[in-house]
């Protein structure tokens, strides 16, 4: 999945940059924040992935 054209399609927002953020240790976690002062939180789990921004989870299913 590019989760950077992901978190696009979902937010319609392409200020979308990679930033440091906790290990979750479930998982590979990824953060980001946007121009707009937005944070997403990406975690893929053995092939499931949660994408939240802002703490509202906004797409949560399979990597593909």
């Amino acid at each position: 999945m590019n989760i950077l054209a992901k978190l696009y399609e979902l937010t319609g927002d392409d200020t979308w940059k990679i930033t440091n953020g906790p290990d979750s240790g479930c998982g590979i976690d990824y953060y980001f924040v946007s121009a707009y002062k937005n944070e997403a939180y990406v975690n893929n789990d053995q092939g499931f992935v949660t994408i939240s921004v802002d703490g509202e989870t906004l797409f949560e299913g399979e990597d593909s």
